[in-house]
């Protein structure tokens, strides 16, 4: 019919634009590699990568194709692999396989294995792909069209029978007859109203540089009733400016700042937090480094060994082996996070590091007080959200009182209920999942526990996140959103490309007038179906003929059904 045609044909259109404009997002967040060719460095796509380019990783990349590390320590991330969470310590001679990710250092390595060849594609095809969100939607549709067939068999044959007699016993009359009551209880054409409407949530998103990489997460996106944040690229805008130095003791024969620079110039790798030391205090490679200890997210400091001094670490205090600090150092340091402020300390011992272990006992000598920049639009933005009743809470690896005084200035509801994960198991951290709203000095695996502890309550949870450390927790939220590293980019279902936070919002009322569309469109599929129900059952009781054949319901399939779903 011409309803068909018209609706299969406007799908079409609609799909094809839908998967343009995907294509076009996609090329712009494709992971860049940097390669070394010709004696200089130029960025490539990753399919385009050659056996033995020489490439360049640091922190956040993932690891496209295999190869061995030439230059520079590393740990790297393999839980696509091997499910195993814990970081890898590589070192010169190692295998880097595809689909692991760097989470401290960098390197220079050699392509080995490109496309097939590589490890991941010949044992482990499926360890990427990950389930789709399930469509309330479609399960709901399926349910209804299952109790329909149920209906239509014994009210079919009840009719052809009632129709065979009222029509004299003419069987071409009555299966004409028969059909027009069969398929009008069928609510044709709903499968693909939702179809269209999620593809053109799609394409409007992508206007506004959000990538859907799956349409049906437009729908849980729209369901969402806890949204879950990091406070670093979110509320803050992940720039830090170090705002105080305080010296508290010294070592003989360098200084505090001295110490610093050297720490910073031995490092491989870089973030947000290094970034403002180097502004503050320069690079200096004056002291000689024996042995280095690279940052990441889940020791949180970093430590160097430098000839004839000793071990410096920087970083939390609590992770530094500093054992009970005096109470006017403790003192400061609430003082100072309870500002909404990071306090990193700088301490010593005169041991080396020993397989990269902290020496058991270190000296406190400085406080480095660092500050974040709170985006301008977050305060609007928390109030959106507070206002359409999604629930924030917010997850960082911060100390969780800096990160309350922060959620409290831009109206985060209940940004007293915070807590400090440090120590937990995963098993406690799910208790209390639903009873504090700032979580702090959380690790990789405590994110992903509290994520699936909210989802076990019953909630709807979308999660935001940029970095590698949020990778396991993207991957098991209902609707997961990202910018920043390139894996937190390819395990989420929606992108944020323009790196936002005052974006979400959109995003989210794009979802819920997605889902509004479809809910207030599928009553006049089921209103036909109810029409012809009740209409086939006076006709058996009353042993009436069914009075309409399939062509006779085309003017409501045109005018009542079709074009006004369609608008």
């Amino acid at each position: 019919s011409v309803v068909i045609v018209l609706n299969t044909a406007i799908a079409i259109v609609q799909e094809i634009k839908a998967k343009i404009t995907v294509e076009k997002l996609s090329y712009i967040s494709s992971p860049k590699i940097t390669v070394i060719r010709e004696g200089g460095e130029k960025q490539i796509a990753s399919t385009d990568l050659c056996l033995d380019d020489i490439i360049k990783l640091s922190v956040g990349n993932q690891i496209q194709v295999d190869c061995i590390l030439k230059e520079g320590h590393i740990e790297v991330n393999e839980s696509m692999l091997t499910g195993e969470s814990l970081p890898v310590k590589k070192s010169e001679g190692d295998t880097l396989l595809a689909g692991s990710f760097i989470v401290s250092g960098g390197c220079i390595a050699q392509v080995d294995k490109v496309g097939k060849d590589c490890y991941i594609q010949t044992v482990a095809k499926e360890v990427k792909k990950f389930k789709s969100p399930q469509s309330n939607l479609f399960k709901d549709i399926n349910s209804l069209i299952k109790y329909i067939g149920i209906i239509i068999v014994p009210i079919g044959l009840l009719m052809l029978l009632n129709n065979y007699f009222a029509y004299n016993k003419e069987w071409s009359i009555a299966i004409a007859k028969t059909c027009g009551s069969i398929t009008g209880m069928v609510p044709a054409g709903m499968f693909l109203l939702i179809t269209i409407a999620l593809s053109l949530g799609v394409i409007k998103l992508g206007k506004k540089k959000t990538l859907v990489q799956d349409k049906y997460s437009i729908e849980m996106l729209a369901r969402t009733n806890v949204l879950c944040l990091d406070k670093t690229g979110t509320i803050t805008d992940g720039t830090m400016r170090v705002c105080e130095h305080i010296n508290i003791g010294s070592v003989e024969g360098v200084s505090n700042e001295q110490v610093i620079s050297n720490l910073l110039n031995a490092q491989n790798s870089s973030n947000q937090t290094s970034n403002a030391m180097l502004l503050f205090y320069k690079k200096s490679g004056e002291l000689t480094a024996t042995h280095n200890i690279e940052f990441s997210s889940k020791r949180k400091f970093t430590a160097t060994s430098f000839l004839g001094l000793g071990t410096f670490a920087i970083g939390a205090p609590e992770f530094l082996n500093l054992g009970e600090l005096d109470a006017d150092i403790s003192s400061l340091i609430f003082e100072k996070t309870n500002e909404g402020k990071r306090v990193l300390m700088l301490a010593y011992s005169s041991e080396e590091i020993i397989a990269d272990d902290l020496p058991d006992k270190m000296t406190p000598l400085a406080l480095v007080v660092i500050e974040d920049h709170i985006r301008e639009d977050a305060v609007d933005t928390i109030n959106w959200f507070k206002n359409n009743g999604v629930k924030i809470k917010i997850i960082s690896g911060d100390n969780p009182y800096t990160v309350a005084n922060i959620a409290k200035r831009v109206g985060v509801e209940n940004a007293d209920a915070c807590i400090s994960l440090e120590g937990m198991s995963l098993q406690e951290v799910e208790k209390i999942a639903n009873d504090f709203t700032i979580f702090g000095r959380v690790s990789p695996e405590q994110k992903h526990a509290l994520i699936k502890a909210l989802k076990n309550s019953g909630k709807t949870v979308a999660m935001t996140g940029d970095g590698v450390n949020d990778s396991l927790a993207l991957k098991e939220a209902d609707c997961s959103m990202a910018d920043g590293s390139e894996v937190a980019r390819n395990l989420s279902n929606i992108v944020l490309l323009d790196s936002k936070f005052s974006s979400l919002p959109s995003v989210v009322r794009e979802g819920r007038q997605v889902i509004n569309n479809v809910q207030q469109s599928s009553p006049l599929f089921l209103m036909k179906t109810i029409f012809t129900i009740l209409l086939s059952l006076l006709a058996i009781v009353t042993t009436s003929p069914y009075p309409f054949s399939p062509s006779q319901l085309l003017i409501l399939e045109m005018f009542v059904i079709g074009l006004p779903s369609v608008i």
